[in-house]
């Protein structure tokens, strides 16, 4: 038997791929542990874990096969030490790449690769904070109020209304290339859909030269999934531009959500969000070799997933990291300064 470890670092696609999951260019499958028609389960092969948007589920190699095959623990780790040679070969290809199924149309490839700066800017000139939002932010997150104005948070109220203002302006085919309308499928009928259906908070997400190039939405109310990314374009980090303003050597928090590192931020350290656990990409790693890297991790499954993956990472690219350990109580950091401001 081979240890834990060495089996969770076995190629997830290659898993995936051998368990006859239909996976897309985008590295994307419909769930099986629940019924959709459009694609959330996402592999992540810069830090070897799946996830589902759709249902939460997601873990480890091995939790992937605990699920998938209903082992348990211990049949899991027999299968894949059974099977230990085959699935660590590189040689391994998706039969499936090649398949023009329903999720890799041209469409969703122009989706992927397209962000839409003038449209995000407009979407953020043209709206304000709600009273209900605001209290949100400053009374339950304890945001201070010159840290949300100075980052142009918003949100929208009345999502009908302003996305018939939004396709009146820019039109449907742009609106989809931005990510703010999904295309859904009924069998052979396409339907449209805005990303954004209820009462969302907007963060606009700033790259280096200063220009907004990602918008997350974060749902007011308890209804799932509480974030919400644009649709088929590929996530970005929050608080960017912030390295315009270090030099080498400096620290720099990363941390997994973008109300984390705002919360950072206005306690004067230097921070950025990934929006989400999965969506680091490793050739973002060359713009933080020359820093102080500390890893701010949630308390939770994901948040030991995520410092994992990303002391991976950094150790591959010669780099060492120092990992910042909350107290257990505290779920994540804007729960820990919440907790000691009031």
């Amino acid at each position: 038997m081979h240890k834990i470890e060495d089996y969770n670092t076995l190629p997830i696609l290659n898993i995936a791929n051998y368990l006859n999951l239909f996976i897309n260019t985008s590295n994307k499958t419909t769930c099986f542990l629940h019924k959709e028609k459009n694609p959330s389960l996402s592999f992540n092969t810069a830090l070897n874990y799946w996830h589902c948007f759709g249902c939460g589920a997601g873990g480890t190699v091995i939790d992937l096969v605990i699920k998938y095959k209903g082992y348990s623990f211990i049949q899991a780790c027999q299968w894949l030490d059974k099977n230990f040679a085959k699935f660590n070969n590189n040689d391994i290809q998706n039969k499936n790449r090649n398949i023009e199924n329903k999720f890799n149309t041209s469409i969703e490839k122009k989706i992927y690769t397209n962000t839409n700066k003038k449209i995000y800017k407009w979407i953020i000139n043209n709206l304000k904070l709600s009273d209900e939002a605001f209290k949100y932010l400053n009374k339950q997150r304890k945001l201070k109020t010159n840290i949300i104005e100075q980052l142009k948070i918003a949100d929208i109220k009345q999502t009908d209304t302003f996305f018939k203002k939004a396709i009146e302006r820019w039109g449907i085919k742009k609106l989809v290339n931005a990510g703010l309308i999904k295309i859904d499928r009924d069998n052979d009928r396409k339907k449209l859909r805005f990303i954004w259906r209820d009462n969302v908070i907007i963060f606009p997400f700033y790259d280096e030269q200063e220009e907004i190039v990602y918008l997350q939405a974060r749902r007011i109310s308890n209804l799932q999934p509480k974030y919400i990314n644009l649709y088929n374009v590929q996530p970005q980090l929050y608080n960017l531009n912030i390295l315009n303003r270090l030099k080498a050597g400096d620290r720099l928090c990363i941390c997994e959500g973008v109300i984390d590192a705002i919360t950072l931020y206005q306690y004067n350290y230097n921070s950025i969000g990934v929006p989400g656990v999965f969506n680091f990409n490793k050739n973002w790693i060359e713009k933080f070799i020359k820093y102080q890297i500390y890893i701010v991790p949630d308390n939770d499954i994901a948040g030991i997933n995520f410092a994992d993956g990303m002391n991976k990472l950094f150790m591959e690219n010669g780099k060492l990291i120092t990992l910042i350990k909350l107290p257990i109580s505290r779920k994540d950091a804007n729960d820990y300064f919440a907790h000691f401001s009031n």
